[in-house]
Formats: C-alpha cells, sequence, structure tokens
C-alpha cells in the first residue's frame, strides 16, 4: 500500500485519495479566472489534477505520514449519496422556457411572402 493521502479537488471542494508514489511533480499554478493559486499534482505528462491544498501542507502530509502519523479518516461527507444524486438531477434539468401567444397584427417585413417572379 503506498502512501495514500486526502485532498480537496480544486473548485469542488470534494475530497480525493491520492497516492504520492505516483505523483511525478507538484507546484502552484494561478487561475487566472478566480485569481488565486491552484496546486497542481501531475501524475504523468498528461495526466493531473488541481488541488486545494499548497505544496507545503502536501509535503507536512507526507512527512507525517514517514513518521507514522496517519491522516484522519473521519471525514465529513457534505450529503447521503442519494441526497447527492437528487441535487444533481434537479441542477441539470433545464428549466422550461415560457411560452408567448403569437403576436397577432401587422406583419413585419420578413414575414411576408416574396411573390417575386424571375
Amino acid at each position: 500500500m503506498g502512501m495514500l493521502v486526502r485532498l480537496t479537488y480544486y473548485g469542488t471542494n470534494k475530497g480525493t485519495l491520492i497516492n504520492l508514489d505516483n505523483v511525478h511533480n507538484i507546484y502552484q499554478v494561478f487561475d487566472k479566472i478566480n485569481r488565486r493559486l491552484v496546486t497542481k499534482v501531475c501524475f504523468n505528462v498528461n495526466n493531473y489534477i488541481n488541488v486545494e491544498e499548497t505544496p507545503q501542507e502536501i509535503l507536512k502530509l507526507q512527512q507525517s505520514f514517514m513518521k507514522g502519523e496517519y491522516q484522519e479518516t473521519d471525514w465529513d461527507t457534505p450529503q447521503t449519496f442519494d441526497d447527492q444524486i437528487e441535487s444533481e438531477y434537479y441542477n441539470s434539468t433545464p428549466e422550461r422556457r415560457t411560452t408567448y401567444p403569437l403576436r397577432r397584427g401587422k406583419p413585419s417585413q420578413f414575414e411576408i411572402y416574396n411573390d417575386n417572379q424571375y
């Protein structure tokens, strides 16, 4: 079993387990959208994740793991799995568009049929 640590995905605040034995490098990058630093954990050239923790915090987790101190395993779950599925379903279903009655009256120039014969 490798060095498993729990880190937090950037932007979603969901936890994930990372095996530090498989990590190639860790560095910080600047997120232009949210205007803050984010830590990039690279596993190989094309495989990486962005996490909330700083490289210093990840190093402290690794050092404490090497000393035999393990990370706390009682992680708070924000909601049950059923509640999560239900909230994702209701957040992903589009709202119904309001239908307006057809406009009656004088048609515009673009609604008139073209009777030109060429």
